[in-house]
């Protein structure tokens, strides 16, 4: 009877493999944060397109004080935004990197385990043309001492 196959790193392998579904869970959350973060950076923008456009049909000083603080706060906040995008980016550029390094962690198992796993085959073949090579042998034994008992000398 052949040997079951039983990797002993299995548990290892298997914390690996979750690392890994880990590490994309994250990187598609920084991911999605980043390109959330775009979408305001163009809404933004936008808003702040079509409010420089419109031109001013007051001539009130006051109002005209308030279009440029306006129009400055959304150029801070559009700054903003876009030094929270490239942090972002950043974020998940360190993301991929651990998703990669996890990946190649669990790699690493899985070629071991391939690798012990072509071993144990090998052997447990070796075992199976051994025992069949002995049943042969007998066999053979067997029918010459019979074959010797009933052709009398």
């Amino acid at each position: 009877m052949a040997i079951k196959f039983n990797f002993r790193l299995n548990p290892v392998l298997k914390l690996r493999s979750h690392d890994v579904d880990k590490a994309k869970q994250q990187l598609s959350i920084a991911a999605r944060d980043r390109s959330d973060k775009e979408d305001i950076i163009v809404v933004k923008q936008q808003y702040y397109n079509e409010f420089v456009g419109d031109s001013v049909k007051s001539s009130k000083v006051n109002s005209m004080q308030t279009k440029f603080y306006h129009k400055v706060f959304l150029q801070d906040e559009i700054k903003k935004l876009e030094k929270e995008k490239i942090r972002l980016t950043e974020i998940e550029e360190l993301k991929k990197d651990h998703l990669s390094q996890a990946m190649k962690k669990e790699k690493i198992l899985e070629k071991l385990k391939e690798k012990r796993e072509s071993i144990h085959n090998e052997k447990v073949l070796k075992e199976e043309v051994k025992t069949l090579d002995e049943i042969a042998i007998k066999r053979h034994n067997k029918q010459a001492v019979e074959s010797a008992i009933s052709q009398p000398d």
